[in-house]
């Protein structure tokens, strides 16, 4: 009996050890499984940490390029309401410039226009006079007429008696 007990109990010894076994193997493949299974977590969770930091500094550089095309927009903004004040000061200028001359060519006639009025009443008169034949100016004409007679005043003056008898008269 006691071989009996002993076959008997090296078989299910044997069923206990290939049980136990089993029982280790299948706790090692569930291990191997539930830590596989965490390292895919882990993994995963790592790949989903870089997507979503690429995904950030995509982002990143986006809104800096976006920044960079406002600035550049405002810059180029910002020159042509420069030059477009450079152009209108320049048109302003200009305007001055035409004014002021305009107003020198205004003042320079003004100043001319009275000689050229004198010069014109001068001419007048000796357009006239060369039409009629006649070639002296009339206001040398009537100067030269007006100066015997003012020569001749004086010396009547002169040739008049302390009783103030003109001697030319009375010799008349």
């Amino acid at each position: 009996m006691s071989e009996e007990i002993i076959h008997h109990n090296n078989g299910e010894s044997r069923e206990l050890s290939q049980h136990q076994a089993l029982a280790a193997a299948h706790a090692f493949w569930e291990r191997q499984q539930h830590d596989a299974h965490q390292q895919s977590l882990v993994a995963q969770q790592h790949e989903d940490q870089q997507r979503l930091h690429l995904f950030q500094q995509g982002q990143a550089v986006r809104a800096q390029e976006e920044v960079a095309r406002r600035n550049e927009e405002i810059r180029q903004v910002a020159f042509r309401r420069q030059l477009e004040r450079q152009r209108q000061d320049d048109d302003r200028r200009q305007q001055r410039e035409r004014d002021w001359e305009h107003a020198q060519a205004s003042r320079r006639q003004a100043e001319q226009q009275p000689l050229q009025q004198y010069r014109n009443y001068e001419a007048q008169p000796a357009r006239q006079q060369a039409q009629q034949g006649q070639h002296a100016p009339q206001h040398t004409r009537l100067h030269n007429q007006q100066l015997p007679q003012a020569h001749s005043i004086q010396q009547s003056q002169r040739l008049t008696t302390p009783q103030g008898q003109n001697l030319v008269a009375m010799a008349q």
